[in-house]
């Protein structure tokens, strides 16, 4: 798989959870026009994506091995596994 392609297929899990997450704020839509956003619920999208995008960091930390250290940067993203589920928080 090309560079590219590896991008746009590589997280599709996470993408796909992140989304279930995102629709749920409103049950199963998104808001996105201005007359409709008030601060509440761009704080609560907010939220969302930086919990999820710890969570994609702690994943990706948790999943590194130091053989992987010398390896070249797509290598190691490579063999990274997509998140297809979320942490049970702690």
């Amino acid at each position: 798989m090309d560079n590219e392609q590896e991008r746009h297929e590589h997280c599709k899990g996470f993408a796909e959870l992140l989304w279930q997450d995102l629709m749920g704020v409103h049950d199963g839509w998104i808001d996105v026009s201005d007359a409709g956003f008030d601060g509440e619920d761009i704080t609560h999208y907010q939220q969302i994506i930086a919990q999820r995008a710890y969570d994609l960091v702690n994943h990706t930390c948790t999943n590194i091995t130091g053989s992987m250290i010398n390896w070249h940067i797509e290598d190691r993203v490579h063999a990274i596994p997509d998140l297809t589920e979320w942490p049970n928080p702690q």
